[in-house]
């Protein structure tokens, strides 16, 4: 168990030093001279790609997609979503559910999810309490996250 908190908590400083490097956050002592280009990298053999996103426009209107690629970098499927009015935070969150679902249902067992935003992971990560306004659908993805399969999120 220490291994995986580790681990977990080693992704957040990750994405902690990608929004620093981007200009997000300011930090006294950690700067980022230059942000590294953004590219697809292969999977792990025997593993599937998953790319998800959620994004609010001005009018305050959210939607997610993803898509899956083999390790080959070949399209497999994809998704996308209209969700009505949310947050950011909880677009991105959805996307993240919606492409595990569509994973399950493909019934691969190797998944390497990629996605951005910290504070999504954070809400599957930490406990939110019962009284959090989005608890079913942290608690909806958790039950995805956690079934018989290896899912790697980056």
């Amino acid at each position: 168990m220490h291994e995986y908190a580790s681990e977990v908590v080693n992704k957040a400083i990750r994405y902690f030093m990608e929004d620093a490097a981007s200009g997000r956050y300011k930090h006294k002592i950690y700067q980022v001279p230059e942000r590294e280009e953004c590219k697809w990298k292969r999977p792990t053999k025997g593993c599937i790609h998953m790319d998800v996103d959620g994004s609010v426009n001005r009018r305050r209107n959210a939607a997610c997609g993803g898509l899956i690629k083999n390790a080959q970098g070949k399209w497999v499927s994809g998704f996308q979503q209209n969700l009505g009015y949310l947050s950011s935070t909880i677009a991105e969150l959805q996307a993240i559910r919606i492409g595990l679902q569509g994973v399950k249902q493909l019934r691969f067992k190797k998944v390497q999810l990629f996605t951005y935003p910290i504070e999504a992971i954070q809400l599957l990560m930490n406990d939110s309490g019962i009284s959090h306004p989005v608890r079913d659908e942290i608690d909806e993805t958790r039950l995805l996250i956690f079934p018989d399969w290896d899912l790697d999120i980056s």
